[in-house]
Formats: structure tokens, C-alpha cells, sequence
């Protein structure tokens, strides 16, 4: 699971969730930047620029994301850029169970009031959890099946 999260320029092949994903630099296996669009909706698109930090601990893999400074990706015409404060999954295997825990603080830039936020993510955000979490498992075993 690590593996396919790390390989961010292959990302849109399983993820319908991002539009555009291409790293900046590879620092190591364990440090990469990149340039991710995500559609969103009734916004316009949004760009972030993200380093990935991934570690080991206590048996779990924790990948960590959060935003770099502009300078190091300069803004593209016709997108607003996003920034994201962290965001962190913790991976951890557990009998024959695979436990993702998630949590993200994004700021992508956009004045929405209470109530139409709520609408358009309140109920969606566990379902695009659980889609993604599909969406990854399915990308997991096309590639163990290969």
C-alpha cells in the first residue's frame, strides 16, 4: 500500500480524485514533492504543492503530507492555488486486516457559507474516504495479480 501511495505520478491511473498528479524531486524513497490538481466542485480547480514524508514506527507506516512554499512551484494560470496544513495516514497491519487511519487540514482557498460546505462535503467526506480506500485496494491487487 505504501509502495502505491509513493508513486504519485502514476496516481490518476486509480485515483478519479485527481486530475493531475507529477512529482517535483525525489529526495529519497521516503521524501518526495509534488504538484497535485483536484477537481472540486462548484469552485474552480485547485493545485497543491505538497512534500511526502514517509517513516516507519511501532510497526506502522505513517505517510505525512504538507504544503511548500510557492517558490518552489510557481502558481499556474487558471488555477487557484491550495494549501494543506498536514495530512497524515497511519498504516498498520493487524491480523489479516490492513487498519488506514486518516486525518487532513486542507485550506484550498474558496469563501463557502457554513451551510453550503456542509452540503457538499458533510456527507461526502466518509464516502470519498471509503471510495478511495477502495480505489486503492483495487490498484493493490491489479498489481499483485501482475
Amino acid at each position: 500500500m505504501v509502495e502505491v501511495l509513493r508513486d504519485v505520478d502514476s496516481r490518476t491511473k486509480w485515483d478519479n480524485g485527481q486530475r493531475e498528479t507529477k512529482s517535483i524531486r525525489k529526495f529519497s524513497d521516503c521524501f518526495i514533492t509534488f504538484r497535485n490538481v483536484a477537481p472540486m466542485p462548484i469552485i474552480q480547480n485547485r493545485d497543491f504543492v505538497e512534500k511526502m514524508i514517509i517513516f516507519q514506527h511501532n510497526g506502522a507506516y505513517y505517510i505525512y503530507y504538507s504544503s511548500i512554499p510557492d517558490k518552489f512551484c510557481p502558481k499556474r494560470s487558471g488555477y487557484t492555488r491550495g494549501y494543506t496544513m498536514y495530512a497524515v495516514n497511519r498504516i498498520k497491519r493487524e491480523g489479516n486486516k490492513t487498519i488506514v487511519r486518516t486525518s487532513t487540514q486542507k485550506d484550498p482557498q474558496a469563501t463557502l457559507s457554513g451551510w453550503m460546505s456542509l452540503g457538499m462535503i458533510g456527507g461526502k467526506s466518509a464516502e470519498n474516504i471509503s471510495n478511495f480506500r477502495l480505489k486503492l485496494m483495487a490498484r493493490i491487487r491489479s498489481l499483485t495479480n501482475n
